[in-house]
């Protein structure tokens, strides 16, 4: 009998990081393919907007005046879930200048009962659920419309950038990107979630599904399987 010794030997660490470099190789890919597909925008849909807040009086006026300043022909709900500062005070005050709906809970609820009470008010086809901290670009807008115009298509969702600077805010924007490469990898067959920062759904769907769920701990995952489902 006679033994032989493996002629090759590959460290695990070696492996492990040659499988990740091709894993990553791959999602870019995918991810490229996603943002060059071409999609022409064939019509225009009119939007409901919704808004959920609490205790947010230092950023509501530069969050509603954006959406303002930068879609036209849509409506927005915003709800005033039981704060306890001075948004209540400054949302009338906006509403006198804007006209949009306000709800002002007695009780607070949360963010998914909120929305889910006021979807049934809403007179548009698709309804985009943003935070209160948050800026819409007109490129983010139209590229979420144009995809919703595929039939298949029951949700969206846009990445994030940060307006703060520093240590902190850097790694959080490390974070936004890579979710941001992920989600794109898997829009060539379907995102597993999409982000509650800003997400735009279909209102058939949103209602088909049966809204967020109330006790979800991430509403914006939850709603994402129930959709894909």
């Amino acid at each position: 009998k006679i033994s032989y010794k493996s002629m090759v030997e590959i460290p695990l660490h070696y492996l492990i990081g040659t499988v990740m470099f091709i894993d990553m190789v791959f999602i870019m890919a995918l991810a490229t393919i996603d943002i060059r597909k071409k999609r022409e925008k064939k019509k225009q849909e009119f939007v409901s907007f919704v808004i959920a807040t609490r205790n947010s009086e230092n950023i509501l006026e530069k969050t509603i005046g954006n959406i303002y300043s930068s879609v036209s022909d849509f409506e927005l709900y915003v709800v005033n879930d039981a704060s306890t500062d001075n948004t209540k005070e400054i949302l009338e005050n906006l509403k006198a200048k804007y006209n949009f709906y306000l709800i002002n809970n007695k009780k607070n609820k949360g963010k998914s009962a909120s929305i889910n009470q006021i979807i049934p008010k809403m007179k548009r086809k698709i309804i985009i659920i943003m935070d209160d901290d948050l800026l819409l670009t007109k490129k983010a807008f139209d590229d979420m419309l144009v995809r919703l115009e595929n039939p298949k298509v029951a949700g969206v969702s846009c990445p994030y950038k940060t307006f703060n600077q520093g240590v902190l805010p850097s790694m959080q924007q490390v974070e936004y990107n890579f979710l941001r490469l992920f989600q794109g990898c898997h829009n060539v067959y379907s995102a597993v979630h999409i982000w509650g920062g800003c997400m735009a759904v279909k209102r058939e769907h949103f209602e088909k599904v049966g809204g967020f769920t109330k006790n979800a701990i991430t509403e914006d995952t939850d709603l994402a399987l129930k959709l894909n489902k």
